[in-house]
Formats: structure tokens, C-alpha cells, sequence
């Protein structure tokens, strides 16, 4: 979560939270916003350190373990031959800003499903996915709830996908600008989505377009531990990737939902911080052993 996710969820919230409830006073908007049975809850400062100690591994792995942006915008001109950006019209820069941006959502959307899918089928993973899916509630710092080295996992996963589709652009003889350039504007509208999907406020978008994209009350259910919501909506921007794999579940109107996991120990260890660190990593020895 950037400072640009927060002011999305501070400003696009509050007007949703104005328009369906309206304003009466500022502590009864603030806790509408905020409700304390969110934010009061042991789960929530839970959330707020697993996303404190992943931001921090996040910068590391990204300054010091994999290339960021500005590696990329020195090895793919050569890799692709290229000197620069060429003498293009404002017209071919824009086509070519618009394609390689449609592609980079689709196959970043693509390659974050399908790790999300493997996080649930494969036991080893599920262990450290659980982690995740033991919040008992949901708000924006819920999206950082990950153990450390599932993040690694996700990083590695994505970032190979995304580095392979934005060389081959490249190589197809889009500029290396316009690419990294597209690529920043992927990340940043999906720190957006991730707020909402990680939060309280129920954000539909109607029996059409969930067919299409995900919405954050698809996420919601998700979360879910009803047995109808289990092993659904494993999507994040686009939900035809659930569709195609027999994984789409559209809600036609607002739950009342149970979070958390379903299974026996669901309320064992996986509470405290030590806990949600310590034991994923037993689990797995345990298992090899």
C-alpha cells in the first residue's frame, strides 16, 4: 500500500461511504470509514505488523535481490538492439502506450492468478497462504498480511512473468520508456484495487462486468469460510481467468460474512505475529521430515 493507495481508499471511500450513508457528523463518517469493530480487533494490529515487516522486505528484495526499473530500462535496450526511443508521432507513442499497457494488466493479472491458484492447491504453499486468510477481518493493511517468504515466492513468480512479457515487447520494437512507463501505471492501479478488495466496504459491479472484472465484493467472498465461497475468486483485476478455471463465484447481493479459515486449527497459532512466522515454517519441516 503506496501513499497513492491511501489516498484512493481516503477519497473514493469517504464518497462511497458519503453516498450510501450521507453525512451527519464527522465521528459517525469516521466510523463508518474505520468502523472500530475492524480496527479495534487484535487481527487488525496483526495486519498492521505483517505489512510494516513485508514493506521493508519488499524495498529489500527490490533495491538488492531483483532488477527494478531502472536495471530494466538499461539491460532491455540492449537485449533488444535498440538506442533509444526512435523519432515516433505522438500517435504511434500513444498506440503504443495503450498496447503495451493492455498487455502488461493482462498477463501481470494472469501471472498473480495463477500463483494465487497455487497457494491454495499445493500443501507447502497453502501453509504460508494461511497466514493471509487467518485475518478475521478485513482493511487495507489485510492486503500486506502475507508470511515473508510467501512474499518472496509472489516476487519471484510475477516479476519473472512481467520481465519476460515487457522484454518481448521491447524486442517487438516498443520503447523501453513506454514500456517501464507501463509497467509503473500496471503496479499503481493495482495498489488501488487492493485497497477495497481488503476492506469492509462492499463494492459490486453488477451481473455483467463480474464477468469480466473482479469486484471487491468477489475478493470479500474469497475470504469467506462458508463452503460455497470455498476455492473461489482467485482473481484480482480480471475475473475471466475464474471463469475459465471453474473458480467463479458472483455474489448478487451484500453477505453477512465469517472470515477467516475453516479448517480445525483455525483459532490455534495463528492469532499472534511469532505465531504466523514461526509456525508455516514448522508445518513444512515437519512435513519433509
Amino acid at each position: 500500500m503506496s501513499l497513492l493507495g491511501v489516498a484512493s481508499f481516503l477519497v473514493l471511500g469517504g464518497l462511497l461511504v458519503l453516498k450510501r450513508s450521507g453525512f451527519q457528523s464527522v465521528p459517525v463518517f469516521l466510523e463508518r470509514l474505520f468502523p472500530a469493530k475492524i480496527y479495534r480487533q487484535k487481527s487488525f494490529v496483526v495486519d498492521g505488523l505483517m505489512f510494516g515487516t513485508n514493506k521493508c522486505i519488499s524495498l529489500f528484495l527490490l533495491s538488492f535481490v531483483f532488477w527494478g526499473p531502472g536495471e530494466i530500462y538499461e539491460f532491455l535496450p540492449h537485449a533488444a538492439g535498440s538506442k533509444g526511443v526512435s523519432d515516433s508521432t505522438i500517435g504511434l507513442l500513444f498506440g503504443q502506450s495503450f498496447i503495451a499497457g493492455g498487455v502488461l494488466l493482462v498477463t501481470n493479472d494472469f501471472f498473480r492468478f495463477f500463483s494465487h491458484w497455487l497457494r491454495h492447491r499445493l500443501p507447502s504453499f497453502w501453509a504460508f497462504h494461511k497466514v493471509h486468510h487467518s485475518a478475521l477481518t478485513l482493511s487495507p493493511f489485510t492486503g500486506g498480511r502475507s508470511h515473508p517468504l510467501e512474499l518472496i515466492f509472489l516476487y519471484s513468480f510475477v516479476f519473472l512473468g512481467q520481465f519476460l512479457t515487457l522484454a518481448l515487447l521491447v524486442v517487438s520494437g516498443v520503447p523501453v520508456e513506454i514500456g517501464v512507463g507501463s509497467w509503473i501505471i500496471v503496479y499503481s492501479l493495482n495498489d488501488i484495487f487492493n485497497n477495497f478488495r481488503h476492506s469492509h466496504i462492499y463494492i459490486s459491479f453488477g451481473p455483467v462486468l463480474s464477468y469480466i472484472f473482479v469486484s471487491p465484493a468477489m475478493h470479500q467472498i474469497h475470504h469467506s469460510t462458508m463452503a460455497a465461497h470455498q476455492g473461489k475468486n482467485f482473481g484480482f483485476i480480471f475475473s475471466f481467468w475464474d471463469a475459465f478455471f471453474g473458480t467463479l463465484y458472483v455474489p448478487e447481493r451484500e453477505q453477512s460474512l465469517q472470515l477467516g479459515i475453516r479448517e480445525d486449527d483455525a483459532s490455534e497459532g495463528l492469532v499472534n505475529y511469532g505465531d504466523l512466522i514461526r509456525q508455516p515454517i514448522q508445518k513444512v519441516l515437519r512435513a519433509q521430515s
